[in-house]
């Protein structure tokens, strides 16, 4: 009995933000079609439902981690400076951003944040299409070297 109230809290919780984060997959679609790229795609933050052949793509869920991920962007600015840009993408951004205001900073990181955003919803929708776990483990992986 405790687990389905779990349950529906989280769906109820993962749809809500997932409504939440409509403009931005709206957003995102309109840049794509401005940029004359192709909007069915799966390597884009925030995806659309159809992008898994057969299967429904959970976007609520996707929609979600995107959300909580921009709501980090401060976080990881500030671990940023603190680690001087510990990882591999931050090292070598470090010294545009440096002397950077605080503007161009979020700028950049939500950049990267984008990039890790789209880098895992196209892993998660080549995992429900192959099934392949150490492809899938290898992708998230390698987000650390985004952000």
């Amino acid at each position: 009995m405790e687990e389905d109230r779990v349950e529906v809290f989280l769906r109820l919780l993962f749809n809500i933000l997932g409504c939440i984060a409509m403009p931005g997959f709206w957003i995102e679609t309109f840049i794509f079609r401005i940029l004359g790229l192709n909007t069915s795609s799966s390597f884009r933050m925030f995806p659309p439902a159809d992008i898994v052949p057969g299967h429904e793509y959970p976007t609520s869920v996707a929609y979600s981690f995107v959300l909580i991920t921009i709501l980090f962007i401060p976080r990881f600015i500030a671990s940023d400076r603190y680690f001087d840009g510990a990882n591999t993408l931050g090292t070598e951004l470090r010294p545009l951003t440096r002397r950077a205001s605080p503007l161009v900073e979020y700028v950049v990181m939500f950049a990267r944040v984008w990039l890790a955003a789209a880098w895992v919803n196209m892993a998660s929708a080549q995992f429900m299409m192959d099934w392949d776990l150490v492809r899938f483990s290898v992708k998230l992986g390698s987000v650390y070297f985004i952000l």
